[in-house]
């Protein structure tokens, strides 16, 4: 049945690329995506309106396609030929041409009234305009240019009286279509379309670039465009190099382009798009019509080939795609079945074009007239670069791009970037595509300039010494407290003095490590500074550590003397010490009394000097020792207090274990600005009631801890600790959610990140706004750089490894295989630098986004996915206190993504929240980033040493239904659903958790479910909830609505339309085009 005007009779199906247009028309009705215009500045002379409308007249009574509605047939279009439509002609007369101009292009078209073209004349004091406008379902680039050769033809016979010498066109549009669709059933089609598929597996379908903003549910096609040139030094360089490797300037400029977009996006194997005329039959050229096709050309830069070598495979893959161009873009999409999405384009979302598009002459006798560029610009896909040879040897180009993902800017970086790429590919076409710099000079220095914190003059100098000159100015203001009493500045160094005193007794000296293993208390802060008085380096051991590992630690450092207490003597291995070497000896602190002597007379300690020795969790098993010089401890102590403006008046919780490296902020911080440290016991951290009374009793004004620790604070804290001014929160990423909660404490919030191998904290934010979490920016005497996979600097927005360089880069390892593995390598400025193996990337505003480990990274149906960027995403959520993703492998081999959320008590909501975070996470993940399960814990699963524990989570993730067995419907709703899609599927029977479109299902099935469901029951389901709520079971949910009993519906038969239509128009086309 036609839903369009029933009464003409001439109703054909629509093309394939018309049918995809038409589906999105039908998504998101009423917006000008796909108008197609032109318009010409009248220079001189005065247009004839009459002759004008005259000429029009006669082009749409010359053309069907211009004489074209739409209407619809079970669900899919047909074109409704009309005999006659009458267009006309505009007349504006406006002060403001421009904005004319601009109101005239932007309407949309109704579909169901041709003709399907627009003209215009305006007229301002400044001049006058002469516009056209075609709907893209009726013509292409193409057409323009047939269109205004037409015109020009019949204005000229118009005005003189005479009849054009135009020939009547072999054939129309829909004749075209007929053809298409017998053709895509034959045999040699069906070959083609095999072939192309194959040349296409195992690319993902999704290319992710960097964006500026998150991806919307449902594109709005608003964009804009960057105009640029390649210029004619490169343009004939890389002719040169097109012809020695039997190539096209074209397929050296696709190929500079898939090199930028592999930097961009990471990805070494990628899909890009080419428009095509699709008009390969001659009796095609001079028709109006939507002939256009979109080419899928695969990208492949995998095992960093040569230059040439990466030309030759553009080569290769061009010719071999240009032969099967008569594909409809439609069935490869079919073929390869990629996750349907309204936020993107299926296959390719960037688009790579070449303008010889015979663009056609407006000539109108009596006039002058000049072509203009049009400033309203659509975005189809995210991103299009459209090239266009000029006549004095450059490129122009434009890159036209998605507003709603990408500012100005962006696309300037890419225009510069594909500038430099082409020029560097020509250049030396030798080189593997890892040694080609895409990015040019000033923005390199930038990116540098970018990563580089502040150097203070001079090396920073070592805590000893600094700490015993404020000892000698103020010797009694209180240096640190606990449980059991306080200690002035003087008593500190009198208690350390006396742990040097025996370390020296012992043999203790320069360069020596001393394991220490204390309980919390201030005792801790005496020790370390006194193994530092005695030029020797501390190795921290964990009281509640496994025997076994402290043992390896203590061996692995070389050890030989211990300092702890009594009391953990007796429940540790201690007191049968023996050390890894002679001389091995146990010291208990408690018997170290103060003389009350002079101290040590030693040389002080340099910058170069071991201060510490950390052992982190190690890749071999085994933990591995990292080697921290004062340097950069120093470093990191003067960076904070200056950089959080602490004085004598602050006070600082101790609050972190001796097992992890931030401790040291805490208990050394105070000292070297006269403050006070607040040493509690180990329990405090994970007693919220016992931290709030420490915090408000011992009045601290700065603390530290994990988000993890935060935010079991802030679940219990009724008021905020009148005296607490910052909190410093590391080691586990902050949440937009958490973030919120910590402001409302009326405090400064400094979210730090840094591993132990570049000490403690390497970069520092202070966030103002929880939408904004970063991790800032680095701290002084430190640079950071955002590597890409080939080694450069990844451009800002790309993701890439971070790299840390400068004082707080350990000296290296006890085993020297961790520095064998890579983890240290010359740095993008020449020095010396850590691979941490985190991701990141360099935010528009300078800052820097931590995006998870790199081992964090998965492929799911060839999609790379970062986990880290899931949780980050569900963190956002308000009602989300924290997230964890995993993957676990199904019965049937699947991998599926899973999900564990944590609920924020102080903004959880009432409802499902596991509904509530996939439904988050659709709204700003691609579909395959969205987790098929979401489980609500009470809070998330950990390893023994603390760490996020995913294999926990992928365990107890039950079953996955959609992978699982069948699920019948369960209530009446899910039933009309049901019955509904069996029927359009042709299937006896779905499972209602089972993605509709993993069963077949396309975007014009889900018009004809739709219109199923309101001809039956009267439910009015929006397309874009069948994207977002791909099972009958989630759709059933989100109707929330009952249906009457189902009926069945005649079926409309597609295929016996096409056939009534070849019958009619076959003897005049004799079966071609």
């Amino acid at each position: 049945m036609v839903t369009g005007d029933s009464t003409l009779p001439e109703a054909y199906p629509a093309s394939f690329a018309q049918q995809r247009l038409w589906f999105v028309e039908q998504l998101v009705p009423g917006t000008p995506q796909h108008n197609v215009a032109r318009c010409y500045r009248v220079q001189d002379g005065t247009v004839d309106v009459e002759a004008l409308r005259q000429a029009i007249t006669a082009v749409v009574a010359r053309h069907e396609s211009l004489r074209t509605s739409f209407g619809s047939a079970d669900g899919a279009p047909v074109q409704i030929v009309v005999p006659a439509a009458e267009p006309t002609v505009e007349v504006i007369d406006t002060e403001d041409v421009r904005r004319a101009l601009h109101a005239f292009e932007c309407e949309p078209f109704d579909l169901s009234r041709p003709p399907l073209v627009r003209v215009t004349l305006i007229r301002g004091t400044e001049g006058s305009v002469l516009a056209f406008v075609l709907h893209h379902l009726v013509a292409d680039g193409w057409s323009m240019g047939v269109l205004v050769t037409e015109i020009s033809e019949f204005y000229r016979a118009a005005l003189d009286g005479t009849v054009p010498g135009l020939d009547q066109p072999p054939l129309q549009y829909v004749d075209f279509t007929i053809w298409q669709r017998a053709q895509a059933e034959s045999a040699d089609a069906a070959r083609q379309l095999r072939a192309y598929a194959d040349e296409l597996a195992g690319v993902p379908h999704l290319l992710e670039l960097p964006y500026d903003r998150p991806r919307p549910a449902v594109p709005s096609f608003v964009g804009a465009v960057h105009r640029f040139d390649i210029p004619a030094e490169t343009v004939s360089a890389l002719e040169r190099l097109a012809q020695r490797s039997g190539a096209t300037l074209y397929m050296a400029m696709l190929a500079a382009w898939f090199l930028v977009l592999s930097r961009w996006s990471g990805a070494s194997d990628l899909l890009v798009g080419t428009p095509v005329a699709g008009r390969t039959r001659s009796e095609t050229e001079e028709l109006i019509g939507f002939f256009a096709n979109t080419l899928v050309l695969r990208g492949d830069l995998t095992g960093d080939p040569r230059a040439e070598e990466l030309l030759e495979r553009v080569r290769d893959r061009c010719i071999a795609a240009f032969s099967r161009q008569d594909v409809p873009f439609e069935r490869l999409v079919e073929e390869l079945a990629p996750e349907r999405s309204l936020g993107h384009n299926p296959l390719v979302q960037v688009m790579f074009g070449w303008q010889n598009t015979p663009a056609g002459r407006l000539e109108l006798p009596g006039t002058r007239l000049v072509a203009e560029d049009l400033e309203t610009a659509t975005a189809q896909v995210d991103l299009t670069v459209n090239l266009t040879p000029a006549t004095d040897g450059r490129l122009t180009g434009e890159i036209f791009y998605s507003t709603e993902l990408f500012e100005a800017r962006t696309a300037h970086r890419l225009a510069e970037h594909l500038r430099t790429a082409a020029a560097e590919l020509a250049r030396d076409p030798g080189r593997r595509v890892s040694e080609i710099d895409i990015l040019g000079p000033a923005e390199r220095a930038d990116l540098l300039r970018l990563g580089a914190g502040r150097e203070p003059a001079g090396p920073p100098e070592p805590l000893p010494q600094r700490i015993r000159r404020y000892v000698r100015t103020h010797p009694h203001r209180v240096a640190v407290t606990d449980a059991d009493g306080s200690w002035s500045y003087r008593e500190l160094l009198q208690h350390a003095d006396a742990v040097a005193a025996a370390l020296l007794r012992l043999g203790a000296g320069r360069g020596d490590h001393v394991a220490v293993c204390l309980p919390r208390s201030r005792f801790m802060v005496s020790t370390l500074l006194g193994v530092w008085t005695a030029g020797a380096a501390y190795v921290p051991l964990d009281p509640g550590y496994p025997q076994a590992r402290l043992a390896f630690m203590a061996e692995d450092s070389g050890s030989r003397l211990l300092l702890t207490t009594k009391e953990l003597a007796d429940t540790l291995p201690f007191a049968d010490w023996t050390g890894p070497g002679p001389g091995a000896a146990v010291v208990f602190v408690e018997d170290l009394s103060p003389s009350g002597s002079a101290s040590p007379d030693l040389p002080p300690a340099r910058p170069e000097d071991l201060a510490y020795t950390m052992y982190t969790s190690g890749s071999t098993g085994q933990p591995k020792g990292v080697l921290i010089e004062h340097r950069g401890l120093a470093n990191q102590i003067d960076s904070f207090a200056d950089a959080l403006g602490l004085s004598e008046g602050d006070r600082m919780l101790a609050l972190t274990s001796m097992s992890f490296d931030p401790a040291w902020l805490e208990l050394f911080l105070p000292l070297v600005v006269g403050g006070v440290v607040v040493v509690t016991g180990s329990d405090t951290a994970r007693d919220p009631e016992r931290l709030h009374a420490v915090l408000c009793d011992q009045e601290v004004t700065i603390a530290q801890a994990t988000p993890t620790t935060w935010r079991l604070y802030c679940d219990h804290a009724d008021t905020p600790p009148p005296q607490l001014r910052q909190v410093l929160t590391g080691g586990e990423e902050l949440s937009t959610a958490l973030a919120g909660r910590l402001l409302r404490l009326g405090v400064r919030v400094h979210n730090v990140y840094g591993p132990t191998e570049t000490t403690i904290w390497a970069t520092r934010a202070e966030i103002t706004d929880p939408a904004t979490v970063s991790i800032g920016r680095p701290i002084d005497r430190t640079r950071v750089f955002v590597v890409d996979s080939a080694g450069g600097l990844a451009p800002i927005g790309a993701v890439g490894e971070l790299w840390i360089a400068g004082a707080g880069v350990a000296r290296g390892f006890t085993d020297s295989s961790a520095t064998a593995a890579g983890r240290v390598a010359t740095g993008p400025d020449g020095t010396r630098a850590y691979r941490t193996g985190d991701l990141a990337r360099w935010n528009p505003d300078g800052t820097l986004r931590f995006l998870g480990r790199a081992d964090h990274q998965v492929k799911i149906r060839g999609n790379r996915i970062e986990l880290d960027e899931i949780d980050a995403v569900l963190r956002s959520h308000p009602g989300i206190g924290d997230s964890l993703t995993a993957v676990r492998t199904d019965a049937s081999g699947e991998r599926l993504l899973v999900t564990a959320v944590v609920p924020d008590p102080a903004d959880a909501p009432p409802g499902d929240l596991t509904r509530e975070a996939r439904e988050w996470a659709r709204g700003r993940l691609p579909d395959h980033m969205v987790p098929r399960r979401v489980l609500t814990l009470s809070s998330l699963p950990r390893t023994p040493s603390g760490k996020s524990d995913r294999q926990a989570v992928a365990r107890l993730a039950e079953p996955d239904t959609v992978a699982g067995g069948h699920a019948p419907p369960a209530d009446g709703l899910q039933r009309d659903l049901h019955d509904v899609w069996c029927d359009v599927l042709g299937v006896p029977s779905v499972s209602v958790a089972e993605n509709i479109f993993d069963l077949g299902a396309t975007s014009l099935t889900t018009v004809r479910v739709k219109q199923e469901l309101s001809r039956r029951y009267g439910i009015d389901v929006p397309l874009t909830d069948f994207f977002a709520y791909p099972s009958i079971a989630a759709l059933a949910v989100r109707a929330g609505a009952t249906g009457g009993p189902p009926a069945r519906s005649p079926a409309a038969q597609r295929r016996s339309m096409q056939e009534t239509a070849a019958r009619r128009r076959g003897a005049r086309t004799g079966g071609r085009p």
